[in-house]
């Protein structure tokens, strides 16, 4: 018999998920056909890929729908860390993003930096920089394409 008086569930979920509004998983396969919408549609402009007779994709509602879709995923767990714990570490959450976002972006820049030095790509080592420092959405000079979607990154 459980003799606590606390209101929180024992299970460690929340409320909001022991209710019945557990991750989506259609929401993550939803989010990867943007993601291969938006690639898609940024292929077009790589040398060496194949052009394809027909309209071209356009990865502006596929970039909307990824935004709109994270932005209700990251508010869901704010909200079940409110509830589980009565309020929301700021500070613990912008550790968890970075930890999860920064080895990835930073490898994917060093990639860029070596590929770039050795002229295979377009490169500036300004814009790799600016990337660097999330500052994308601040200056729109000194980039190239393989930095430019940088934005999304800087506007969080």
């Amino acid at each position: 018999m459980d003799t606590s008086h606390s209101s929180r569930p024992q299970s460690g979920q929340s409320e909001r998920a022991q209710a019945g509004f557990p991750r989506l998983r259609s929401l993550d396969g939803l989010r990867g056909f943007a993601i291969l919408a938006i690639l898609l549609s940024h292929a077009r402009f790589s040398v060496g890929f194949p052009q394809f007779a027909g309209p071209t994709i356009d990865g502006s509602p596929a970039v909307a729908f990824f935004l709109i879709t994270s932005g209700l995923l990251i508010t869901t767990q704010l909200l079940d860390e409110q509830e589980r714990l009565t309020h929301v570490d700021i500070w613990h959450y912008f550790c968890r993003r970075g930890l999860r976002i920064f080895p990835a972006l930073y490898a994917y820049l060093a990639v860029v930096g070596v590929i770039g030095s050795l002229g295979w790509i377009p490169f500036d080592p300004i814009g790799l920089l600016i990337a660097a420092v999330h500052a994308r959405n601040l200056y729109d000079g000194h980039s190239f394409w393989s930095v430019s979607h940088m934005w999304t990154l800087s506007m969080q």
